[in-house]
């Protein structure tokens, strides 16, 4: 899940410019390629953003 948990903070309402190198090297270290990385981006983070709580 470190994935999904790095990537989540660039919808939350933070200040990006201190996590990207963060999630970039959470990205470069995962098992997945970027075409994967990308899909779960758009497919599984974002959706979750407007997910009725």
């Amino acid at each position: 899940m470190p994935l999904w948990d790095s990537m989540q903070h660039l919808y939350m309402d933070t200040d990006h410019d201190c996590l990207y190198e963060h999630i970039a090297r959470c990205c470069a270290k995962s098992k997945y390629t970027l075409n994967e990385s990308e899909e779960i981006l758009f497919n599984e983070v974002l959706p979750a953003k407007y997910y009725p709580p």
